[in-house]
């Protein structure tokens, strides 16, 4: 039944919803093309599981204003603005059903929306569908295609990876909001708001207080896609492949300790000394 998440997606584009489904790479530079009308049954039973499961914290109306949401420190998301942080497409750019679909299955830590792994891929899919009807942007012919963000062969997480993506995170200037040490902590975080108006919580690594994060091509995706609504951008353009790469292996040692010595010896001034 998986592939249902794929009906009416061209051929050629499945080995590439496949990948960012089950969160691979995707292929370089691919068009995803407007999906097709979701059926009628699929939409309602959508809106039946949508209702009883999300409306309690997104609310009826998809705009993270249920009654829930006043009781959770990082509040849901906005579905009417068509803004999604995690995403296998350009920045600015629409997600996929299949990203939607990828968020529901494997939840946010951290967060008050847990993994829904055991709903069925029919009613993942049904819940995706729905949700793109909050936002007039998915009907909208000018938003596609989307382009679906290339993640090239991974690099290994060497030494010298890391000490390559320790400078890139001084450079890149990512301490002044997740901290020398990556703990969430740094000068701009008390002052970081959303697109809404919300106070941004900075991600803590060490402490794997991270919403979805479990790969170094996780971090890849994020860093090439950037986190539309918040205040982090892409960077696909300011940096290179390579680059992004050892960045985000200087990230996930940040979670799993490996990088914790060269974060220590980052200066909490003039970063950019260090490049």
């Amino acid at each position: 039944m998986a592939i249902k998440f794929f009906s009416g997606i061209p051929a050629v584009l499945l080995p590439v919803t496949l990948g960012v489904f089950l969160g691979t790479a995707g292929a370089q530079g691919a068009e995803y093309p407007k999906p097709p009308p979701a059926e009628a049954g699929t939409i309602q039973r959508g809106a039946k599981l949508f209702r009883y499961v999300c409306a309690p914290c997104h609310g009826k109306s998809g705009r993270g204003n249920g009654p829930v949401s006043a009781t959770v420190k990082i509040k849901p998301r906005d579905f009417t603005q068509g803004l999604f942080n995690f995403r296998s497409t350009a920045s600015g750019q629409l997600p996929t059903p299949e990203d939607i679909a990828r968020s529901i299955v494997s939840g946010f830590h951290t967060t008050a929306m847990p993994s829904f792994r055991a709903m069925s891929p029919d009613d993942v899919y049904a819940v995706a569908r729905y949700v793109m009807t909050f936002s007039s942007r998915f009907a909208d012919d000018a938003e596609y295609p989307l382009k679906i963000v290339e993640i090239p062969d991974s690099i290994p997480m060497t030494p010298e990876s890391l000490r390559i993506g320790r400078k890139l995170y001084a450079k890149m200037q990512c301490w002044k909001c997740h901290g020398t040490s990556g703990r969430g902590d740094g000068p701009s975080a008390p002052t970081l708001k959303d697109e809404w108006g919300h106070h941004l919580i900075m991600p803590d690594f060490p402490n794997h207080q991270v919403k979805r994060v479990q790969t170094p091509a996780d971090i890849y995706q994020l860093l090439a896609t950037g986190m539309v609504g918040g205040s982090m951008p892409s960077f696909l353009g300011a940096m290179t492949p390579e680059q992004l790469w050892h960045l985000s292996n200087y990230v996930y040692g940040l979670m799993t300790g490996q990088s914790m010595t060269a974060a220590q010896e980052l200066p909490h001034e003039n970063p950019a000394e260090q490049e």
